[in-house]
């Protein structure tokens, strides 16, 4: 397929045992504000397909001071107990931190309710256009990671993430699947993505990231939307054997731990809906239509779960 139909994400929806909690933490964390809030109620539960009263309870949409893109909306459900860093479907989620890195570590090491997975590690991708930046990841309440990246050097063939507040939105998620698996063509052939960094792997930095065990093989794939510069509409699909990965089953009806569903701001919703409902490597769970609660702005959207059993939903227009 030629046609991009995911243009940059709006927001990763994140559920918890204790939504409130977990939204001020953030924003304690991170200096962002909070965009709206209320109640997930039936036509919400029906939008992202789960069991009624499965997901009932407050949301918070949280953002980057301004930032019409990459937030966070934490609803109601269960914290996510991790059996290995390699989860799977949506794993995490990165974001761009614009100065004092170190600083964010030390603060985030000392929070009681954090846990740091690694010290700051800088990395060089100047031979594959990129840059060199330096990033480290934890995990909040909920158990997913959060992987906060500082840009040290201007990318060559692209624009690195830019915000004007020290911690910025999210940039690119976070995608763990199993290897061979019919992932990487559904995102490029049905949705469009074109993949800028392709790279199979063995050794290196991001075995130590994240423990993979050596030998293990897996693939680093970028995806990229129709945004019009790269870094702000990333999928960063992580692909690993099924045996290093965490087992927890995907539950079709019902919201996953942590990390649960990616909204996708996309320019025409019609060409999506047709795209997905003509490829058996995907499923619907509803149609387009026109949603009232905030911050959608009765603008349209659909959701739908990805091979793996990921929830996408998609919007008409981005959130405000």
């Amino acid at each position: 397929m030629s046609q991009k139909i995911l243009t940059s994400p709006s927001c990763m929806t994140y559920a918890c045992s204790d939504p409130k909690h977990v939204a001020d933490l953030f924003s304690d964390l991170f200096g962002w504000e909070t965009l709206c809030e209320g109640i997930v109620d039936s036509t919400l539960e029906t939008l992202w397909g789960v069991k009624p009263d499965s997901a009932r309870g407050p949301f918070i949409v949280i953002r980057s001071p301004g930032a019409d893109r990459g937030m966070i909306r934490v609803v109601a459900g269960k914290d996510r107990k991790r059996a290995t860093p390699m989860s799977c479907r949506w794993s995490g989620v990165e974001i761009v931190v614009m100065q004092d890195i170190e600083g964010l570590h030390e603060k985030l090491s000392a929070h009681p309710e954090t846990t740091v997975g690694r010290a700051p590690k800088t990395i060089d991708f100047t031979d594959a256009g990129a840059n060199v930046h330096t990033y480290f990841y934890f995990y909040p309440p909920g158990g997913t990671h959060f992987m906060m990246t500082m840009a040290n050097t201007e990318a060559r063939d692209y624009i690195f993430p830019y915000s004007s507040n020290p911690v910025g939105h999210i940039f690119s998620l976070h995608l763990d699947v199993e290897r061979k698996g019919p992932s990487r063509h559904f995102y490029e052939q049905t949705l469009g993505l074109s993949a800028v960094f392709d790279e199979d792997i063995t050794e290196g930095l991001f075995y130590e990231t994240w423990d993979i065990p050596p030998g293990s093989p897996a693939n680093l794939t970028l995806l990229k939307g129709d945004a019009p510069k790269f870094g702000i509409d990333g999928i960063e699909m992580r692909s690993f054997e099924a045996k290093v990965m965490d087992p927890l089953p995907s539950l079709p009806d019902t919201l996953d731990p942590g990390c649960c569903m990616a909204t996708y701001h996309c320019n025409d919703l019609d060409a999506a809906f047709d795209a997905v409902s003509n490829t058996d490597k995907a499923t619907v769970l509803s149609e387009p239509h026109v949603v009232s609660a905030e911050p959608y702005g009765r603008t349209r959207a659909f959701t739908l779960l990805g091979p793996e059993g990921e929830r996408l939903e998609l919007c008409e227009r981005v959130w405000e």
